[in-house]
C-alpha cells in the first residue's frame, strides 16, 4: 500500500511539474517584438519592415532563450546596408523583446592613400571613397589629421559632438580637426579649425573637455564678426589645484 502511494504521489509530483513547465512556456512566451528604428535622413526606412518581418520568428519562444547575440545575428542575416547598425536588444518580462535600430550619420574623414577613410558620429569606419562628400547631402565631412588609433578617432568623436551642442551643426562649421598635436609634451593639444577661418586650440585636451569647449564658446559669442574670420581662441586650465578653465583670443 505504501509503495502504491509513492508511486501516485510520484505521478502526481511528475504531472505538476510539467504544468508548470506548460504554463511557464505560456505566460513567458514572446508575444510582442517591437522595433524602433531612429531614421535621421529617411532614407532606410525599409529596413524597419525588413527587420520586423525577420523578428517574426522569434515570437512564441522562450523569452530566456533569446539574447541580444540571436538578434544581432538575424540582423546582420539581412545584409543591411552599413548606415543601419543595431543599438539595443531589452527583453521586458514576460513576453515582449524591444530592438532599437539606428541610422549611422556619416561626419568625419581621413584622407589616406588617395581615398578619404569615412567615419559616423561615434568615430567608427563606415566606407572608403574617392570624394570627401558626406552620402546624405554630399556637403564635405569634417576632415581629420594627426589621429591614427582607433582610440584617438573616438576622442575626436568627442570633441565633435560637444562642437555640436553648441554650434547646432558641426559639418558646417568645423573644417578640420587635429589631432593630437604635441602628444608627447607636457601640453598636448588639439585643434579645431572653423570653415570661418577661426581656430579653437584646446590644450590638454583629455582634461576637461566639456568646460574648455564651453569657455571656448563662451568667448566666441562675445567676438565681433571680423574676429571670427581669424586668429585663435586658446582654451586651458588656469589652476591644477581647482577646475579653473579659461579661453583668451589672440588675432
Amino acid at each position: 500500500m505504501g509503495f502504491i502511494r509513492k508511486i501516485i504521489a510520484l505521478i502526481l509530483t511528475v504531472i505538476f511539474a510539467a504544468a508548470l513547465v506548460v504554463c511557464a512556456g505560456i505566460v513567458f512566451a514572446v508575444k510582442n517584438v517591437n522595433v524602433t528604428f531612429k531614421d535621421y535622413t529617411g532614407k532606410y526606412a525599409e529596413a524597419l519592415t525588413l527587420v520586423e518581418d525577420e523578428l517574426e520568428k522569434y515570437k512564441g519562444l522562450y523569452i530566456f532563450s533569446i539574447n541580444g547575440d540571436d538578434i544581432e545575428e538575424s540582423v546582420k542575416n539581412l545584409n543591411l546596408d552599413c548606415y543601419v547598425s543595431l543599438v539595443s536588444v531589452e527583453r521586458i518580462y514576460p513576453c515582449t523583446v524591444n530592438v532599437v535600430l539606428k541610422e549611422r550619420i556619416e561626419r568625419y574623414a581621413i584622407y589616406k592613400d588617395n581615398a578619404y577613410l569615412v567615419y559616423d558620429t561615434d568615430g567608427e569606419y563606415v566606407r572608403t571613397t574617392a570624394e570627401n562628400k558626406n552620402n546624405a547631402d554630399l556637403a564635405p565631412n569634417v576632415l581629420v589629421d594627426g589621429a591614427k588609433t582607433e582610440e584617438e578617432i573616438k576622442f575626436i568623436s568627442q570633441i565633435g559632438t560637444l562642437i555640436e551642442s553648441k554650434f547646432n551643426n558641426v559639418r558646417m562649421v568645423v573644417e578640420k580637426i587635429n589631432y593630437p598635436i604635441d602628444a608627447d609634451s607636457e601640453f598636448p593639444k588639439a585643434e579645431v579649425v572653423l570653415r570661418s577661418g577661426l581656430i579653437i586650440e584646446i590644450v590638454k585636451p583629455t582634461n576637461y573637455l566639456s568646460e574648455k569647449i564651453n569657455a571656448a564658446y563662451d568667448l566666441y559669442l562675445s567676438l565681433s564678426d571680423s574676429q571670427k574670420l581669424a586668429g585663435k581662441i586658446r582654451s586651458y586650465e588656469y589652476s591644477s589645484s581647482v577646475v579653473d578653465v579659461r579661453a583668451v583670443y589672440s588675432a
